[in-house]
């Protein structure tokens, strides 16, 4: 199960990237030349889906057994999955397209910034735990898990930001279906809407639904809430490249996943490592932007555009298919969250030019 405690820096001496999906980052390099403190972004993607687009304590164990699962997540299995067994029932069934296990992924999302319109790679990574019956699958329990960006600028989080959102925005309850089709498994997946820098009731209204995010999230800076303690409403993002800083910012945004075969994401049968092609949208505001050698950087407060044909996709690793399984290829850590981010973060690394 994931631990939920407190947290400690001292795992690593430097947190070298962040996390929560889509903070999509984040503006990275906008020459806006505004000078005042407040930016707002807003980025949709709504009608380029697919033609066909088909916290809490975590559960003491996803039910599926005690066995060795089905690896580590570093290949694609096109052959019969090891179910692993249960001590109290046997052989647990695994169908060709299962979701049961504990699984990390890792987003790929390609924007452009506001200078030059070049591309700002940006990975988002986190740990799922699933639990699947018949077609329909559901996230029991969830990290957010950091994310970085490259390209004019990189953008990372400090440990304090790290530690504040990675419980923040808990994907428990979130379903989907995995359903053979011929040779592959279908994927879908509810639309998730997570916030950054907010409390959770501002989600209410979207949550379970599709409505467009609003045009800007700026009257909510009045409610922002400093996940990170460092005095300022929000979350830092500390950049460095054409400008070196912290950029301060609140957020509201959204994902989905589904198959693509325009883009070559058909999940085969049996899959242990698979890759979806993701839709996303994020509607944003800059609290404050601070240069590293002091005063305010209006490069910091500029955004980044969602390109939303480019192959955003997002890369699924089982690391096992029940707890002991998960904790047994040396990347879930069941006593330490950050630890675990830090692994998955190691083993399935950022690339700008491929999931």
């Amino acid at each position: 199960m994931i631990l939920h405690r407190p947290f400690s820096s001292s795992v690593r001496p430097n947190f070298r990237t962040s996390g929560i999906a889509a903070s999509l980052l984040l503006a990275l390099v906008g020459l806006s030349g505004c000078a005042t403190d407040i930016v707002e972004a807003t980025i949709e993607t709504e009608g380029w889906e697919a033609a066909d687009p088909s916290g809490g304590p975590a559960p003491a164990s996803t039910g599926t057994g005690t066995g060795t699962g089905t690896g580590t997540g570093t290949g694609t299995s096109t052959g019969t999955t090891d179910p692993g067994t249960d001590p109290g029932t046997g052989p647990v069934a695994v169908s060709e397209c299962d979701m049961t296990g504990y699984w990390a992924l890792r987003e790929l999302s390609l924007p452009e910034d506001t200078v030059l319109g070049n591309t700002q790679p940006a990975t988002n990574w986190a740990l799922w735990i699933v639990t699947q019956d018949g077609d329909t699958f559901e996230v029991q329990d969830s990290l957010n898990c950091g994310t970085r960006a490259s390209g004019n600028a990189d953008v990372v989080f400090g440990v304090d930001t790290q530690i504040g959102v990675m419980e923040k925005n808990p994907q428990t309850g979130r379903t989907g279906t995995f359903v053979k089709n011929g040779d592959h498994c279908e994927f879908a997946v509810d639309r998730w809407y997570s916030r950054t820098g907010l409390p959770a009731s501002v989600l209410d209204e979207y949550q379970g639904t599709t409505n467009a995010l609003p045009a800007n999230v700026e009257p909510l800076l009045g409610i922002a809430e400093d996940w990170d303690g460092n005095g300022y409403g929000g979350i830092a993002y500390l950049t460095s490249g054409i400008v070196s800083g912290k950029r301060h910012a609140i957020d509201i945004g959204w994902d989905e996943y589904y198959n693509d075969a325009g883009f070559g994401h058909m999940p085969p049968l049996n899959s242990t490592d698979f890759t979806l092609r993701m839709s996303y949208g994020i509607s944003e505001a800059v609290v404050f932007a601070e240069k590293t050698n002091g005063g305010e950087s209006a490069l910091l407060k500029g955004s980044a555009i969602v390109i939303p044909n480019a192959n955003n996709a997002v890369a699924l690793h089982l690391l096992g298919r029940d707890e002991v399984a998960a904790i047994a290829g040396g990347i879930y850590e069941q006593s330490d969250n950050l630890l675990t981010c830090f692994n998955i973060q190691d083993n399935f690394p950022h690339q700008e030019d491929r999931i």
